[in-house]
């Protein structure tokens, strides 16, 4: 863990902890869990990005073909 330097606390030898993470919810319904709600839940910001990329010229290519 990160001790917060007395120079930046009020409280001299805090230990700083991070804020939880909510868990994100693909699904509306609870008690419906797929293969990809862990995976996507997971992914990084650049994963999701590629994953759109790919998903939109898939689209595109089955609309416009």
């Amino acid at each position: 863990m990160l001790v917060v330097s007395e120079h930046l606390c009020a409280d001299p030898g805090k230990v700083w902890k991070p804020k939880e993470e909510e868990k994100i919810q693909i699904n509306e319904d609870d008690k419906v869990e797929t293969e990809w709600d862990e995976v996507l839940a997971q992914a990084t910001e650049e994963e999701l990005v590629d994953l759109a990329g790919i998903y939109l010229f898939h689209l595109y290519w089955c609309c416009y073909s």
